[in-house]
């Protein structure tokens, strides 16, 4: 169903009226079309106004429901397929392909979790890069080796637009969270809970932590951010300790700067080096600073 069928005309600015349905809501990516009122299109929403405000894709680059021909012939869509800009909305021009699904899908799902996404990333030959968002957050690079057999590591996160591949960060790289940090928040305690072993109040409280390492760097940064992440630091033991000193590093000062918030001076930063990795990730290119105070009080 698309928003026009249902539009009326304002008397006022003769300018049509969009109404929603019960059962509907707005597509993000293309405004003249309602889609069904799911926890899974929820979801997807929020992951396409952050592909725009936050990556800085153009709507017309990002493309839902594209469908895409598997090995056997069949096709299935492809819930966000992300464009080069100015190229045609084609198969063999896909550069990045988004699934998400509902909040409480884990990655190892069946039927939905991360095998999904590469299926699709497999049968797009110019799919270098994959984005699974639900109970986490999951972004994979498509490596093919000399036999032409393909391999999905993690990533730190999908490229921003115009790069071609995901880097440390500069400050001047940063966004302002948008409504989609309840989310991101929702999926680092869920994270932490959950693969990191913690009851919710401690997750809670060494995500805390992190939140003040990362305004504390926006504070004290102009170039290159600490608080960010190499694709070495979240694939490999010895990266992820690496980005753990660096890390560490900040929360000291931390302490020092906030001493009646952290008095304990051999307090430190209590995640394994894998949950640690991966909450930088998910954190990384905001700009706390710039972010509203109601935004940052909804996790």
């Amino acid at each position: 169903m698309t928003a026009k069928q249902i539009g009326i005309v304002s008397s006022v600015t003769n300018e049509p009226i969009l109404l929603v349905p019960s059962g509907k809501i707005h597509c993000y990516v293309h405004s003249d079309v309602l889609r069904n009122d799911t926890p899974e299109e929820h979801v997807r929403q929020r992951v396409a106004r952050s592909l725009v405000e936050e990556y800085g894709y153009e709507r017309e680059d990002l493309h839902c429901e594209f469908p895409v021909k598997m090995g056997s012939g069949k096709r299935k869509r492809v819930d966000i397929a992300i464009f080069h800009s100015g190229t045609e909305h084609r198969q063999e021009n896909i550069f990045v392909i988004v699934e998400a699904k509902q909040e409480d899908v884990r990655p190892t799902d069946r039927k939905e979790g991360v095998d999904q996404l590469k299926s699709y990333m497999s049968a797009c030959v110019n799919a270098k890069w994959g984005l699974w968002v639900a109970s986490e957050m999951q972004a994979f690079e498509r490596i093919v080796d000399s036999k032409g057999n393909y391999d999905f590591p993690e990533a730190t996160d999908i490229p921003l637009k115009g790069e071609n591949e995901p880097k440390r960060l500069q400050f001047s790289e940063l966004v302002p969270a948008t409504e989609g940090l309840r989310g991101t928040f929702k999926r680092c305690n869920n994270y932490l809970h959950v693969n990191g072993n913690l009851a919710k109040e401690k997750a809670f409280f060494e995500l805390l932590k992190l939140i003040f390492c990362k305004v504390y760097d926006e504070q004290e940064t102009s170039g290159v951010m600490e608080f960010s992440i190499t694709q070495d630091e979240r694939r490999s033991e010895l990266g992820q300790r690496k980005l753990r000193t660096r890390i560490q590093k900040i929360f000291n000062a931390v302490k020092k700067r906030y001493s009646h918030i952290f008095p304990a001076k051999n307090e430190d930063i209590e995640l394994d080096n894998r949950s640690l990795a991966y909450i930088v990730s998910e954190l990384q290119k905001f700009n706390f600073q710039e972010t509203t105070r109601a935004l940052l009080g909804l996790w």
